[in-house]
């Protein structure tokens, strides 16, 4: 329990909100839901200690920037330039493109996250109807 407990303060003081919540800097609202849930889990050992409190004020901060895409979105934009999102999206989309036809989960995810860093591009919309029907 101390080290969870130095490990979470150390992200909450340092970290991004993704790294409170366990997350990568490319996730859906669904990874933000499952990332708060196991992270508020894992703190359970912590309760009555001082800093329980602190951590968990963390997570909730985390959790209300992350859990919509519109603030999500804002947030990461601050620190990541566009050209990462672009790029990254461009993998994604190529990674999905591959795996149509013989692994629809992952075409549909990597999509869907590739929408989530660019959301106002038609191809990607385009590829994620045509991956669910795949």
């Amino acid at each position: 329990p101390n080290q969870l407990l130095h490990q979470k303060i150390q992200e909450i003081e340092k970290g991004t909100h993704f790294d409170v919540l366990g997350l990568h800097w490319i996730c859906v609202t669904a990874d933000v839901e499952k990332g708060f849930a196991e992270q508020s889990k894992s703190i359970e050992l912590l309760k009555g200690k001082d800093e329980f409190y602190l951590i968990r004020s963390g997570l909730q901060e985390a959790y209300e920037t992350l859990k919509e895409p519109e603030s999500r979105r804002e947030y990461r934009g601050r620190l990541f330039h566009s050209s990462y999102h672009e790029q990254a999206a461009l993998i994604l989309s190529q990674k999905a493109e591959n795996a149509i036809g013989s692994d629809k989960t992952l075409a549909c995810g990597c999509f869907a996250k590739a929408i989530e860093l660019c959301p106002n591009v038609a191809t990607y919309k385009e590829g994620l109807k045509r991956a669910a029907l795949s």
